[in-house]
């Protein structure tokens, strides 16, 4: 007959749970530390660039609107685009939405038009722009960065609100609002730009605790 030692038994079983608990947690740890992890932002110094629509020393000037997307941890992120997910002009008190009918990719800065709406990779603790808005120097209307048979009408003078996401093959989703002000011709002087304080939209706009932490990012 076999004599079972019952506190030892139970004490055994409750060190092996304790210590698999103790791996996963461990793991989960090491996974958020070394994901990378995107983060958007707008810097005035650096979010207005001119530049001419072709080589041509008498091609018109355009200006752009950018913002920076950055991988803040150290592990490269693979995959990386940035969505426009929503467009809303201010009328009255509250904001509605006007564009897109679907989710558009923006255009990444210094890419060709083959290339910019492409996943890129960006290496750890480096930073990338993409181009958000353009429109001619002086111009009365803007238009989005996103890929050319998009129909545009353009964006006259008003105040904007735009619903960004940015996310990688194996990098959490961040999600932000940026307000652009404009009166006047489109030059750098008359627009105000800047992070929305809170986040106005469906749930659905942001990136849950899960999915932060999901491989694949949004699908």
């Amino acid at each position: 007959m076999v004599i079972v030692n019952w506190p030892d038994a139970m004490a055994n079983i409750i060190g092996s749970i304790v210590g698999g608990l103790l791996v996963a947690i461990l793991l989960a740890i090491f996974y958020v530390l070394n994901n990378p992890k995107l983060n958007l932002v707008f810097k005035e110094k650096v979010a207005f660039a001119l530049h001419r629509v072709s080589r041509s020393p008498k091609a018109p000037y355009r200006l752009y609107i950018r913002l920076n997307i950055y991988n803040t941890r150290n592990t490269i992120a693979h995959g990386c685009k940035v969505l426009l997910l929503r467009l809303e002009q201010k009328a009255g008190k509250r904001f509605v939405k006007i564009y897109p009918p679907v989710h558009q990719t923006l255009k990444w800065s210094f890419e060709q038009e083959s290339e910019g709406y492409q996943g890129l990779e960006m290496p750890g603790r480096t930073r990338r722009q993409v181009d958000v808005v353009y429109a001619p120097k002086g111009s009365d209307k803007f238009f989005l960065a996103v890929p050319r048979g998009r129909e545009q009408k353009g964006f006259p003078n008003g105040v904007y609100r735009f619903t960004v996401q940015a996310f990688g093959a194996n990098a959490g989703t961040v999600t932000k609002q940026f307000i652009l002000d404009w009166m006047g011709p489109f030059e750098p002087e008359n627009i105000r730009m800047y992070k929305s304080r809170w986040f106005h939209g469906p749930k659905d706009y942001v990136t849950d605790l899960f999915s932060k932490f999901t491989l694949m990012g949004p699908r």
